[in-house]
């Protein structure tokens, strides 16, 4: 738990800057680890193409990057989008901006996912997590009640994860909803439901163990779980 709280909060100290900003600039890493497609030759246009290998109904196929980012790693302009390659379900290649961390214990991705206010950052063996702030229109305003004033602008936050290799027995507020068989308490239909339970949560400071309910995975030392 102790090595994975520093970058779980590098990772959300990179979004907080990323998601800010137009453009993450890119460098000279790939944009995957080459596992589900073989590079070929680029087109006489420039634009690079690659050869899926990976199972499924993309096997064989031939994708090329786009006019828009024809290379994948551009050397020339690091500004400039590269092409990423999906050999998945996708199956397809899209322009994306990305960043990585460099000389780290475990690396740190950030990626654009969009023209502006959304990125993708990928903790290596611990967490996808897909970031967009999405602007407050008059009708939200209107449902939550919020009364912003007409100079003014708000926006939420939205976040989505994919933990890997989470024990079934994961707790926090948000954190119990990846639980197996999960079913939440929240009334359906209201305007702003609210989770509830924060107060088992409450702690002095960020890293502090000290709260009502805590899990904590041992390390070398210990393979259990601990309820605090």
């Amino acid at each position: 738990m102790a090595q994975m709280k520093p970058c779980i909060l590098a990772a959300v100290f990179v979004v907080l800057i990323a998601i800010q900003g137009t453009l993450v600039q890119g460098d000279d890493s790939n944009n995957g680890d080459n596992e589900d497609h073989d590079d070929m030759a680029p087109l006489g246009s420039g634009q690079e193409q690659a050869k899926c290998k990976a199972k499924g109904h993309c096997k064989n196929k031939i994708l090329v990057c786009p006019a828009q980012c024809p290379e994948k790693k551009p050397t020339k302009n690091r500004k400039h989008k590269g092409c990423f390659v999906d050999c998945t379900s996708k199956c397809e290649v899209t322009c994306k901006s990305e960043w990585r961390s460099a000389g780290e214990e475990r690396q740190v991705v950030v990626e654009r996912t969009d023209g502006a206010n959304a990125v993708r950052v990928t903790v290596a063996g611990l967490v996808d997590m897909d970031v967009r702030v999405r602007p407050i229109g008059k009708h939200e305003n209107k449902v939550h009640n919020y009364q912003l004033p007409d100079n003014d602008a708000f926006a939420h936050l939205e976040t989505q994860f994919r933990f890997k290799n989470l024990t079934d027995l994961v707790e926090g507020v948000l954190g119990k909803t990846y639980r197996p068989g999960y079913v939440s308490p929240v009334k359906i239909g209201v305007p702003m439901p609210v989770m509830g339970g924060e107060d088992k949560y409450q702690t002095p400071s960020l890293l502090s163990p000290l709260c009502r309910l805590c899990r904590f995975q041992g390390g070398s030392a210990g393979n259990g779980m601990a309820t605090i």
